[in-house]
């Protein structure tokens, strides 16, 4: 769970308010400094001897019991910066690229795929878990603390509990609040579970005595935090410590226990250091250290890691790189012996391609929608999720690990994985990268990775959308499939543990999940997380093996060769393997050894492959594996050979799709598209074919598509209607005429963005402020409470919408009823179709503090809520907010809002709400925002900006249907000779513009009648656009004779004289013509 500085409002209270007053303490004490290292005395556990099935079961969650919902520790204030130059992650296209593959049955059918724990009151549940020799035990938040459940490995059942962590300590751990960890050391194949304690700055550990956590016995340790209440901790297993990162708003808390004493119940210590200072910009500041997998130890001496990962547009703006982050690598070396000596230190800071942390900005906890709610999803964007995981192979050492971002700069979640390695003494970089996000524009955060004993990796994580519940899914890699992708996974690109069937009740979502290896096999991966069947969560675990892990493969082919067999053609050959019933083709781009590796056909029963679809002039490489089917085993890819073909280019291009939709509100009506321009993978130019319909899932084909052969990176649209919703796609297409596309039949590629936009003319406004002149326009007041009004225009450029100035009240520790008014009444015009609109912005108290809007219509004697009537002509109105509406339908607690539906929580930046006034209209309106909050507690608070009461006027349907252009005759000319071009258009409004393409051998491209002088026969085209943006074409021919004598020259047909014609008639002139040419170019 992720804490904020506020009370909570359930039984416990009163416990938490002190330990964030001992939090205050420790921080304003600078107990140790940042280059030192503390030690802790030593702590003395107590030994539980006891079959945990002699326990009470902690008690179940009921309707009607109270639901709890866990804040999250917040330091600091927001940062203005920069957002990436580039908004579509650079990684995404690669997954595209090499799509999906099977790795077999068992991955992509989970073993096993259960409800774990229920609903326990509380939001998040912090979902966690790990699995032993014969147990899996999982662990979630509740009102009292953790609850534990322990399962049988063989089929899922319950092995014992639920149980209360606490139930296993005293004193301080006597009283837990949570945010579990459960961790199985393989090394000493022993249990480590944890949670934080309620009345203190403890820290809970508990070692079991052996394998067996029911009835083995547990050590169960109490460790006090020196640098106060230690939020969201995060462990892992290192041989000489058990590590911890907890978060305390500035540099990162890191400490290690000692295990060695631990796992033998004696008195241990822990040291703690804050080396990692802060991130600029993110409140909640966490680091992730890196927890030992598999039964291969460090090299000795091995420093610990802890990682962090950093947008620099984010985090340091003003210095920062458009074209790549960073992850940042801490070694903590730790001396039990002379602790003076241990260290924290940075290894280095690791480039990775370019990402984007600011989803809905950088501190909200509202961002990825849910189908059915208004209420939006923490997106957990500041730490590198649960776990990192660390592997010692022998060859190389390797660090997986993954945390969310923004894939296309709309707040869509993505799922940014890596792995780092390391050689011997060598220092770690980066060996693969990638971003899972298939494109369905849901979003995929909350990930948990894993790594089994083959290198092969898994990641589970949460699946929402507008569309979507939340919901629970997972890919994975082979370790020979291409670098960066995740292809193991079904056609949509993942394989679904469960679908959600409800929305979420709280934003609170996470705050992580868990993704183990079973030590028993090293194969088979555990996953444990949060789904929604209800408003109220629920839990799952499920476990899937790829079964290259568990099988003997067969040899690889060898004597692989590829040989060019003309056009776009290439054959492959391979020397057969015994025992092996299939083989598949693998292609990659490049001569051997290539980047990565694409599936091209499996299942080939011979011992050759004929690919058909190369592209000419590009350099393919290929190898080859065999399968045994019996076992379900493929081979490894070893042999590789390379080839070239002739033909056709096949390539599509790249481009990443239509970027927005512009209603510019001119009185005739029009659209604007705009995109970025891509790039041909063969040779020559794009243009772009726009498609348009009136759904969003209307198909992109010919009879959609409205323009083609557009060589620019912007159209106007101008045959739309006003308020009508248009939808777009817009692709590109390479000029090579070798593929189907409709400008020139060039290759195109199929994105399938779709923007939209709806046209309308200019508004008329009856109210307009966005702050910038000061509070002239506005009446602040207070209603109740002990302090002034503190409704102010505050001169705050990182917190207003536009430009530098907005209207804000703080979220104050006290109970306060507060207003800001428009200073004069604003009367509309009975019947206008007017609606208010502004920006707003809330970071209060959820649930218990929050903002409204009400009306008044005679003179401010009396107030409404925005909804209600007035009980006399004006109606109330359920349906008034367009946009942008209350996001809480009852405040909690004692405040002045009570009861009320409001704006509470945090709305994760400016939201856009909209109001319709249209019955409002004839009276003398007077609008207020007001702020009510309790004594309890208190958060940042509320802005607003750009103020606006206006209705929209219809525009004009542009006619362009009888606006056209008249080009003059196909004509020829002699080498070196030249004719005038002739352009009249008709039915224009205004001045009219021309261009003529090709600009070669004209006099002027743009003037209306050029003089053409070209050096060979050239077809010009002239685009004529007027004043309402009603565009015509027309093209004409320039024949070019040669006039050497040196070859035979033929005429055009429409110069060619008729068999039979009448001397009196049209034949008489082409004679005269005809003769003409010939004097003319001395033929």
């Amino acid at each position: 769970m992720r804490f904020s500085l506020i009370k909570q409002k359930s039984r416990k209270r009163h416990g938490l308010a002190h330990c964030f007053v001992l939090m205050a303490c420790f921080l304003g004490s600078g107990l140790f400094a940042q280059s030192t290292t503390y030690v802790s005395d030593p702590v003395y556990p107590e030994i539980i001897d006891i079959d945990l099935r002699t326990l009470s079961h902690a008690p179940a969650w009921k309707p009607g019991d109270p639901i709890k919902e866990i804040p999250k520790l917040r330091f600091g204030k927001d940062i203005d910066y920069q957002e990436p130059v580039n908004t579509k992650d650079p990684l995404v296209d690669k997954q595209f690229t090499h799509g999906s593959s099977s790795a077999g049955r068992a991955f992509g059918t989970p073993q096993l795929n259960m409800d774990g724990q229920g609903y326990t009151g509380v939001n998040p549940p912090d979902t966690v878990g790990d699995v032993g020799t014969q147990y899996y035990i999982q662990s979630i938040n509740s009102g009292g603390g953790a609850v534990y459940t322990i399962y049988n490995k063989s089929d899922g059942s319950v092995a014992a509990g639920p149980f209360s962590m606490d139930d296993l300590g005293s004193g301080a751990c006597g009283d837990g609040l949570g945010d579990p960890i459960i961790l199985y050391d393989w090394m000493a194949d022993r249990w480590f579970i944890s949670e934080f304690s309620n009345s203190s700055n403890d820290l809970c550990i508990y070692i079991s005595q052996t394998n067996d956590p029911i009835t083995g016995g547990w050590f169960a340790y109490s460790f006090l935090n020196p640098n106060g209440f230690p939020d969201y901790p995060k462990y892992a297993v290192w041989p000489d410590g058990y590590y911890v990162t907890t978060n305390h708003g500035g540099p990162n808390t890191c400490s290690v226990f000692e295990r060695d004493k631990m796992l033998l119940g004696q008195a241990a210590t822990f040291q703690s250091r804050t080396d990692i200072p802060d991130l600029a910009g993110f409140g909640f500041q966490a680091s992730t250290p890196a927890d030992l997998d598999g039964f291969t130890a460090p090299p000795s001496g091995s420093p610990a890691y802890i990682m962090r990962h950093r947008d620099d547009e984010v985090h340091n703006t003003g210095n920062n790189d458009p074209n790549q982050d960073f992850i940042e690598l801490w070694a903590y070396q730790t001396d039990w012996n002379t602790p003076a000596n241990t260290s924290l230190t940075k290894l280095l800071d690791i480039p990775v391609a370019e990402f984007d942390s600011s989803l809905c900005g950088l501190s909200s906890f509202y961002c990825f929608p849910q189908s059915g709610s208004s209420t939006t999803l923490d997106p957990l964007r500041e730490v590198i999720m649960w776990r990192l995981v660390y592997r010692n192979f022998g060859t190389h050492e390797a660090l997986v690990g993954n945390y969310v971002v923004d894939i296309d700069g709309n707040d869509t979640g993505g799922i940014r994985w890596f792995e780092l390695r390391k050689t011997g003494s060598g220092a770690w970089s980066l060996y693969q990268e990638g971003t899972h996000a298939p494109d369905d524009g849901l979003s995929r955060w909350m990930g948990a990775i894993g790594m089994d004993g083959k290198g092969n990796i898994a990641l589970g994580y949460n699946v929402s959308s507008s569309s979507t519940y939340p919901s629970l899914a997972y890919a994975g890699r082979l370790n020979t499939d291409p670098l960066g992708t995740l292809p193991q996974a079904d056609t949509t690109g993942e394989y679904t543990i469960v679908e959600g069937t409800s929305p979420n009740g709280s934003n609170r979502y996470g705050d992580y999940s868990s993704m183990n290896l079973d030590p028993s096999d090293d194969c088979t991966f555990w996953f444990t997380g949060e789904y929604n069947v209800a408003s109220n969560w629920s839990t799952r675990i499920a476990k899937f093996t790829f079964e290259s892990c568990l099988c003997t493969p067969l040899d690889a082919p060898t004597g692989v060769t590829a040989t060019a067999a003309g056009n776009n053609q290439i054959d492959v050959s391979w020397d057969a393997v015994a025992g092996a019933e299939s083989y598949s083709v693998y292609r990659a781009f490049g001569a051997c050894p290539p980047d990565s590796w694409v599936l091209l056909q499996d299942g080939v029963t011979g011992t050759s492959y004929a690919d058909t679809a190369a592209s000419g002039g590009v350099t393919y490489s290929y190898t080859v594996t065999s399968y045994d089917l019996e076992e379900d085993c493929e081979s490894t890819k070893d042999d590789c050979s390379s080839a070239q073909t002739t033909g056709s280019c096949m390539l599509l291009p790249d481009f990443s799709g239509l970027a927005e939709v512009v209603n510019p509100q001119t009185a005739n009506c029009s659209l604007i598209l705009n995109w970025n321009a891509g790039q041909s993978s063969c040779s020559g130019t794009l243009t772009y074919n726009v498609y348009r319909g009136t759904t969003e899932d209307f198909t992109p084909d010919a009879s959609s598509l409205i323009a083609s052969c557009i060589d620019a990176t912007t159209y106007t649209d101008n045959d739309v209607e006003s308020y009508q919703m248009y939808y777009y796609i817009v692709r590109a297409e390479d000029s090579t005429g070798d593929g189907s596309g409709p400008c020139n039949n060039g290759n195109m590629e199929l994105n399938t963005v779709v923007r939209s936009g709806s046209p309308s003319g200019p508004d008329t406004i009856f109210f307009e402020d966005n702050l910038e002149s000061g509070d002239a326009n506005w009446v602040m007041n207070t209603l109740t409470g002990d302090q002034t009004n503190q409704w102010l225009v505050n001169d705050d450029e990182p917190n207003a919408y536009s430009p530098t100035h907005v209207l804000f009240v703080p979220n104050v520790y006290s109970t306060q009823d507060q207003t800001v008014q428009l200073a004069n009444p604003v009367n509309i015009p009975a019947g206008s179709p007017a609606r208010l609109s502004f920006y707003n912005h809330y970071n209060t108290e959820s649930n218990y503090d929050g903002g409204v809007l009400e009306y008044s219509v005679n003179g401010g004697t009396d107030w409404y809520d925005i909804l209600a009537g007035d009980g006399n002509n004006i109606p109330a109105n359920a349906d008034r907010f367009i946009s942008g509406e209350y996001n809480d339908s009852s405040l909690s607690g004692s405040g002045p809002l009570a009861d009320r539906s409001a704006w509470t929580g945090d709305s994760g930046g400016f939201i856009e709400t909209a109001v319709d006034l249209s019955d409002l209209t004839g009276v003398d309106l007077l609008l207020r925002w007001r702020m009510g909050s309790d004594s309890s507690a208190s958060r940042t608070g509320w802005w607003i900006d750009d103020i606006k009461i206006f209705y929209g006027n219809s525009c004009e349907a542009n006619s362009c249907a009888s606006y056209a252009v008249t080009v003059s005759d196909d004509t020829i000319v002699c080498t070196g000779g030249s004719t005038e071009l002739n352009c009249d258009v008709t039915n224009s409004t205004g001045t009219v513009t021309y261009l003529w393409t090709p600009a070669t051998g004209l006099s002027s491209a743009t003037a209306q009648n050029p003089v053409a002088s070209p050096a060979v026969t050239t077809t010009y085209t002239v685009l004529a656009t007027d004043d309402s943006s009603c565009e015509a074409s027309g093209s004409v021919t320039v024949t070019v004779f040669n006039n050497t004598g040196t070859e035979q020259e033929h005429l055009p047909e429409w110069l060619s004289v008729d068999s039979a014609f009448d001397v009196n008639g049209n034949g008489i002139l082409e004679i005269l013509d005809l003769i003409d040419l010939i004097n003319s170019c001395n033929m």
